[in-house]
């Protein structure tokens, strides 16, 4: 998918990556995927789950490909469960 089509993506069409179009119908395809499911909720969920199951190796991994590890500071990266997750939802 290319940058001019990013609008398409968080409304009702359906980004589907293996053909690279999108559909206007749910395809019951396990690629298919709402836009705003795909891009936006479940890269929250999985930084909040690593942060909270204390999944630092994981979340770590994740915040350094989002470019949110540079922000935390040293004694941000000891915290644990909650503290760490919101933490890292301020940096982000």
């Amino acid at each position: 998918m290319q940058l001019r089509d990013a609008h398409l993506c968080l409304g009702s069409p359906l980004p589907r990556l293996a053909p690279h179009f999108m559909a206007l119908q749910p395809t019951g395809s396990a690629t298919c995927k709402r836009g705003f499911c795909q891009f936006i909720y479940e890269p929250i969920k999985t930084v909040i789950e690593a942060a909270m199951n204390d999944n630092k190796d994981k979340l770590f991994g994740l915040l350094e490909k989002l470019e949110v590890l540079k922000k935390l500071k040293p004694e941000d990266k000891e915290l644990m469960g909650k503290p760490l997750m919101k933490r890292v939802m301020q940096s982000w």
